[in-house]
């Protein structure tokens, strides 16, 4: 018989005297023949292949033999339970009497399933190793792999493969850098190598619309100061604090470049101040500004911009005065709106119910 058993019955059983396997199969058989009719009749089921062949194993010590069968079902689970406790009811076996119990039903195709993920999990260290990637990990990492061939230089130094005919080009400080922003999918970036900006990249700024992309330390804040004096950088764009470009998410170059600001409108910190020159130069001291009659009111304050020229003057008394009739006007609008809500309740709740009702629907 072809086996395509879903169960396996395992049983025990113990009988008072010495006996054969043959015994154990003749009571299986004998002992169950028109107990549950002809539709669970064990010669029957056999006949048709929903049972299989009963396996016996026996050991006889003491004039006592005891043993385990295996009977394979390829019934529904509830049939296959019925066929399992009607084992139970044999209570001869041979010329000796004796006891079946059965222990457990097991899920053939259940351990099956058991062994195949154990099997597959083994061939897939075996076969392919720790690296298993999916789908969308291995198209970036071989996009990865196009972008990083795709590394060129400009005048010698490591750059992206637009730099030389780009519009624009972008800054940054090391070849870590330009591999990143090609990861990222920027293309026009050229690295300065070093804490001294380059001659050949200095004339190129001047060529180009420059956007400056340096880590945020100390070292990058030393090269943007050079390229303040030296160079004709654009934009600034800002890595988070602390953290270096080589180390951004594709997703963070992106938000740092798409917020970049004009040079103009950097951070005073980008420039260099009077008590820090920049690399290579001597400081400068700044020459004082005289402040003429009139500017700044008593007890004012002035703003200037870059260029030293007054750009505001204002009293800060006024400011004061006018922050607080703002503030007045302000809260008797709120008490104004709270008396009106408090006159609206009134007016609710002296309608009838029937009229509350009507105004609520129709609201």
């Amino acid at each position: 018989m072809h086996d395509v058993s879903k169960y396996l019955i395992h049983a025990r059983f113990a009988a008072d005297g010495v006996i054969e396997q043959s015994d154990v199969v003749g009571a299986i058989y004998g002992q169950t023949e028109g107990l549950l009719g002809d539709r669970l009749d064990f010669r029957s089921l056999q006949d048709a292949s929903k049972l299989g062949r009963i396996s016996v194993e026996i050991q006889a010590a003491g004039g006592q033999s005891t043993g385990t069968f295996t009977l394979p079902a390829s019934l529904d689970s509830v049939r296959t339970a019925i066929i399992a406790a009607t084992l139970e009811t044999i209570d001869q076996i041979g010329p000796c009497s004796a006891q079946i119990t059965v222990e457990t039903i097991e899920d053939v195709r259940e351990a099956k399933r058991s062994w195949i993920v154990d099997r597959a999990t083994e061939l897939l260290h075996e076969g392919f190793g720790e690296g298993l990637l999916d789908a969308d990990e291995i198209l970036h990492e071989v996009e990865e792999a196009v972008r990083i061939e795709q590394i060129t230089t400009y005048e010698g130094y490591p750059a992206g493969p637009n730099v030389a005919d780009s519009d624009a080009v972008i800054l940054v400080e090391g070849r870590a850098d330009v591999l990143q922003l090609l990861r990222s999918g920027v293309k026009n970036a050229v690295a300065v190598e070093g804490t001294d900006i380059p001659e050949e990249l200095i004339e190129l700024t001047r060529r180009r619309t420059t956007t400056v992309f340096f880590d945020a330390d100390r070292g990058g804040d030393l090269l943007r100061r050079e390229l303040a004096q030296r160079g004709a950088a654009d934009y600034i764009a800002r890595a988070p604090d602390g953290r270096s470009v080589e180390d951004l998410s594709r997703k963070e170059v992106h938000d740092a470049l798409r917020h970049k600001l004009p040079v103009e409108m950097a951070d005073p910190a980008e420039s260099v101040p009077a008590s820090e020159p920049a690399p290579g130069e001597e400081p400068v001291a700044a020459e004082p500004r005289a402040v003429e009659d009139g500017d700044v009111p008593p007890g004012g304050v002035a703003v200037y911009d870059a260029d030293g020229a007054l750009v505001e003057a204002a009293s800060l008394e006024a400011n004061e005065r006018r922050s607080d009739a703002e503030d007045t006007d302000l809260a008797t609008a709120i008490s104004e709106l709270q008396q009106r809500q408090t006159q609206l309740q009134a007016a609710f709740q002296a309608t009838s119910s029937s009229q509350q009702t009507s105004l609520v629907n129709f609201l």
